[in-house]
């Protein structure tokens, strides 16, 4: 939200690019529907340059998860799928996300695929990408350690569930929300 004190102009991210003619792209930020285009030239980007992805990252969880790298503000992005697979939000890594956006598990499209023994809840994104990456099923919501997302239901699968957050404030509040 923007307010201008000067000429007492108003609104949301949307009008005030428009206004300043911003292209919210260029922050990671697409307007609805979700510009997939945005995620795929991350990806794509990622690719060209893997020396920008976490050494402990496997290659093909990488792509699987069309994780890229946004090189105008040199944040790593995460598109976030539905259980069909098909992208429905884009998210960086501690950058401005889009509006409107909900909590929800990550990687969703990738939970039926899991052995049902158990799963590790993790912090974020990169932590979730870091444990598939060493062959351990992990999931985590994309409001942050802070946030459980509203349906957790699909979660009732696994017969152990981890918690596996940082040891900081953040990290042992998040664990005890869950």
């Amino acid at each position: 939200v923007f307010n201008c004190v000067s000429c007492g102009t108003k609104g949301n991210i949307w009008q005030f690019s428009k206004n300043f003619n911003i292209d919210l792209r260029d922050y990671g930020l697409s307007i609805n529907p979700i510009d997939k285009s945005f995620a795929e030239d991350c990806h794509q980007h990622l690719q060209e340059h893997p020396e920008r992805r976490l050494e402990c990252w496997n290659e093909f969880i990488v792509k699987e998860l069309k994780v890229g790298w946004n090189k105008k503000v040199r944040r790593i992005v995460f598109p976030i799928f539905n259980t069909q697979g098909d992208i429905v939000n884009v998210k960086q890594h501690k950058g401005p996300q889009i509006t409107g956006a909900h909590a929800t598990l990550y990687p969703l499209n990738h939970i039926n695929k899991y052995c049902k023994e158990y799963i590790v809840i993790c912090e974020g994104e990169k932590d979730a990408v870091s444990l598939l990456s060493q062959g351990i099923p992990a999931i985590t919501s994309t409001g942050g350690a802070l946030t459980v997302p509203k349906n957790i239901s699909l979660l009732n699968i696994f017969k152990s569930i981890y918690l596996c957050f940082d040891n900081d404030d953040t990290g042992r509040k998040g664990a005890e929300k869950w």
